[in-house]
């Protein structure tokens, strides 16, 4: 069912190889409770998406379970909520019975990655620009009236994002949100599970190759012409400045090791 994946992007950058899960391995429950990475899969079909958000993370969820029940899940974005639509496994919260089907199934893992301050800015956009996400209602609390981060209305884009990094160069990555955290981490890149199948988001004929050994070519067509998670607000030339790209750069330097090496 695995076709091999090509780690040729398409302008001809060699990516990096993805670390190989070991088959057959079965995954203890201390494994799974200290894992920093969040898994998501299906009953039918062997295949894991490890979550990296801002890198396409709805349309990988949505695709696992259309692979798995061969038609889409009702409300994209509502699939991150659902008790039922996937099995969670990590990061503390896995769904009862996640681990015994997990090991039952014996997945493959596959993950998107993403130009770091691409994924920077959609996240700081997504979350705390904007209102659009309640859920982090208390955050933008947080960072407007204790860190000195200017979120209000007359905000100057530019201004915001760069009082924003200030503020997560003084957290540790490890401890910060997955939406911000460098992407090496949310992987778990240095915990023996990673990710046997790592494409990069910008590749978009290597993922569809990819999706193709689950579905029909014409069905992956389809399915990656839809807008899962559409952007609103201002445009990424609104935010960016020679500062931001140099802060993105120190930050999240890992990620630009292993992934984008090309962009230091």
């Amino acid at each position: 069912m695995h076709g091999s994946v090509s780690h040729e992007n398409q302008v001809g950058i060699t990516e990096p190889k993805a670390e190989r899960f070991v088959a057959n391995r079965v995954l203890s429950g201390t494994e799974a409770a200290a894992m920093r990475s969040r898994r998501y899969f299906g009953n039918e079909v062997p295949l894991a998406y490890v979550l990296n958000p801002k890198s396409a993370c709805t349309m990988c969820l949505n695709f696992v379970f259309f692979a798995n029940h061969s038609y889409e899940y009702f409300d994209p974005i509502h699939i991150h909520y659902s008790r039922w639509a996937v099995w969670v496994l990590g990061e503390g919260i896995s769904s009862d019975g996640a681990i015994e089907a997990y090991n039952r199934l014996q997945p493959k893992t596959f993950s998107l990655v993403r130009n770091p301050l691409d994924r920077l800015i959609s996240a700081f956009k997504s979350k705390v620009y904007s209102n659009d996400d309640p859920a982090y209602i208390d955050f933008r609390d947080s960072l407007t009236s204790v860190h000195g981060v200017d979120i209000g209305t007359s905000a100057r884009p530019s201004k915001s994002i760069l009082q924003f990094m200030r503020w997560l160069q003084s957290v540790d990555p490890a401890q910060v949100d997955s939406h911000f955290r460098p992407q090496h981490l949310n992987l778990d890149y240095h915990d023996g599970l990673s990710v046997d199948f790592l494409m990069r988001i910008e590749s978009r004929e290597q993922l569809a190759d990819f999706f193709s050994n689950y579905i029909s070519k014409k069905k992956v067509k389809k399915f990656m012409a839809k807008a899962f998670n559409p952007s609103s607000g201002p445009g990424r030339e609104k935010f960016m400045s020679k500062q931001l790209e140099a802060a993105v750069k120190h930050y999240y330097r890992r990620d630009y090791e292993l992934y984008y090496p090309e962009l230091i």
